[in-house]
């Protein structure tokens, strides 16, 4: 009994002698090697390609960001000189306004050096041609040391819009009314 499982194990293991070697020779024969060199050259050309894509895409997403920040940036200042315009504000807006307008400025002058650098290189890369907006610096007004001035509007006439104040009418003072 013991020698039939040797023999049939025998058998057994020559085929699987036999289907190893096949499968070297498949492997280590020459046009195996020559289709896996240009299978993993073509896998190489389409990883190398895809990644160029992202990137492009990541360079093109970045510059469409910084575009619209930038119109939204002006649309934002323009609203706000409307809104400026528009009448007067209260006094303690008025104390507070130097404070968020140096901290913003500095926080802006800080940011843009390294965001247009970031927007030139990806705009380098799509091959597209960017020209950085002309900063539009704000004009200081020399400060007041002293009392506010009067306002030199003309009596009825406000000197922010230029419209013409409505005062209430004058108060009958008359004694006659009986």
């Amino acid at each position: 009994m013991i020698a039939d499982n040797l023999v049939i194990n025998k058998a057994f293991m020559d085929r699987i002698r036999a289907q190893a070697s096949k499968l070297w020779e498949l492997i280590f024969a020459s046009e195996t090697a020559a289709a896996y060199q240009r299978a993993l050259a073509l896998t190489w050309e389409i990883l190398r390609e895809t990644a160029q894509l992202i990137w492009l895409l990541f360079c093109l997403v970045f510059v469409l960001v910084a575009w619209i920040g930038e119109y939204a940036k002006k649309l934002g200042q323009n609203f706000r000189n409307w809104y400026e315009r528009l009448g007067e504000k209260p006094a303690e807006t008025e104390e507070v306004k130097p404070f968020f307008s140096s901290a913003g400025q500095s926080i802006l002058e800080a940011s843009s050096s390294s965001a247009s650098f970031l927007l030139a290189q990806a705009s380098e890369q799509l091959g597209i041609e960017y020209r950085p907006p002309k900063p539009n610096l704000p004009v200081s007004q020399p400060q007041a040391s002293g009392p506010p001035s009067p306002d030199p509007a003309p009596a009825g006439v406000s000197q922010v819009s230029g419209t013409v104040k409505k005062s209430p009418p004058p108060a009958d003072t008359s004694i006659d009314k009986v």
